[in-house]
This record gives structure tokens, C-alpha cells and sequence, in this order.
């Protein structure tokens, strides 16, 4: 928010919640609901991967991601295997 320069209020506010509700999430340590902080992030303009972990994904990564979580157990295993294998040619 002080990138934006917003305050939490505003943002707080903008999101639909009560004025308060951001500084109460920092004062308080309490962890917003999953629509609380996609709601949040939208409005900071900001995505919830860099929030959560500071990294910040590529429209490439985002699609392999979304690919990777519809696959099967098994899927999911292939997919590393052939990731890992693709990724060990190049180094």
C-alpha cells in the first residue's frame, strides 16, 4: 500500500470491508479469508503468488501451473518427471 500511496483504510474500504479491517489484519496477525485476499491483491494490483511467496509469474508459468494442477496424480508425476529431465539438459 505505501507503493500506491493508499491507505489501509482506503484499500479496506475499497475491497467492501468495514474501514478498519487491514490495519486490524496487521495489528492483530490475523490471516484475511482465501475472496478477502484475491480481493486485496486486485486492488493493489498486485498478484497473490508475489504477496504469498515474492515471486511474481510469467503468463508462460502461469499456464504450465494451471496445467500441472489439472492433471492426475499420475499426470502430475509424468509431468515432473519430463520437467526435471528437460531442466538436468540444460545445465
Amino acid at each position: 500500500m505505501e507503493q500506491s500511496d493508499r491507505s489501509a483504510r482506503n484499500v479496506s474500504l475499497a475491497i467492501g470491508r468495514a474501514p478498519g479491517y487491514i490495519n486490524t489484519l496487521l495489528r492483530e496477525d490475523k490471516q484475511p479469508s482465501l475472496s478477502n485476499l484475491v480481493s486485496l491483491c486486485d486492488e493493489l494490483k498486485i498478484s497473490v503468488l508475489w504477496l504469498l511467496y515474492g515471486v511474481e509469474m510469467d503468463d508462460e508459468s502461469e499456464e504450465m501451473l494451471k496445467i500441472f494442477s489439472s492433471l492426475s496424480e499420475d499426470g502430475r508425476k509424468d509431468f515432473l518427471k519430463l520437467v526435471r529431465s528437460l531442466s538436468a539438459l540444460n545445465q
